[in-house]
């Protein structure tokens, strides 16, 4: 008798390697198959915990993004109330379900030097 090569797991890949939509995938294949082993008050918990640490996560970015703008505002101290006004702006037009800016200008790829209105008009 042949002895047949041993198929093993698939290798293991970091998350970290994961693009944004296989990230998303990884999610759903894991939520799909804890839904299936796990009791349904356990796997309620699990997705409480879940959405907990991702509201800390958030807010924990929100306050690194607060420093990083305080920074700047420091560095360019003539340049901070525009600094400020840039920011909230980008805060307040930012779709997260589109990952897009509403005003268009993260829609453009090719950076420009220019200054752009909420269109994405030259000015």
């Amino acid at each position: 008798m042949i002895a047949q090569p041993e198929t093993g797991p698939a290798p293991h890949v970091s998350l970290y390697d994961l693009s944004d939509e296989g990230l998303a995938e990884r999610i759903l294949e894991l939520d799909r198959t804890l839904r299936r082993i796990l009791p349904e008050d356990q796997h309620r918990l699990f997705v409480e915990h879940e959405d907990a640490q991702g509201i800390l996560d958030w807010r924990r970015q929100q306050r690194a993004d607060d420093r990083l703008i305080d920074a700047l505002a420091k560095h360019f101290p003539g340049m901070a109330p525009a600094i400020r006004a840039i920011a909230d702006h980008v805060d307040r037009a930012y779709d997260p379900d589109e990952h897009a800016t509403r005003c268009g200008l993260g829609d453009d790829p090719i950076i420009s030097f220019r200054m752009h209105d909420c269109a994405g008009r030259s000015s």
